[in-house]
């Protein structure tokens, strides 16, 4: 929640991010109860509906996120380092192989004109 929140342009609604992660209000709340705690986001009244409460993520939440993304590129950096490049080209092959896959099924599953998904 804390990347989704670090890649909103501002302040979203517990119901945004509801309906964006797939996840039910109750989830939500809990999440923000305990990221709140730990001073990663903060909650505030909405200036467009006094009857909504926004969510934005604090200088600490990015923080933690930057971290998190520094521990992935480096562990990523590692384990392609492992590999050897012969089977990271093969890798990023497949890669590709497997998004190209995905979006033509996606794009079967909202698309009424076939032809248009090749």
């Amino acid at each position: 929640m804390l990347i989704y929140l670090a890649n909103q342009p501002g302040a979203v609604t517990a119901g945004q991010i509801a309906r964006d992660m797939q996840i039910g209000s109750g989830g939500v709340a809990n999440m923000l109860n305990i990221l709140e705690k730990k001073g990663y986001v903060s909650r505030s009244m909405s200036l467009h509906d006094r009857r909504s409460v926004v969510v934005a993520i604090s200088e600490e939440g990015r923080e933690v996120v930057a971290e998190k993304r520094r521990e992935v590129r480096n562990t990523t950096a590692a384990i392609l380092s492992e590999l050897g490049e012969a089977d990271t080209r093969e890798l990023v092959r497949i890669m590709g192989r497997l998004i190209e896959i995905t979006d033509r099924r996606i794009c079967a599953q909202e698309s009424t004109d076939e032809k248009e998904c090749t």
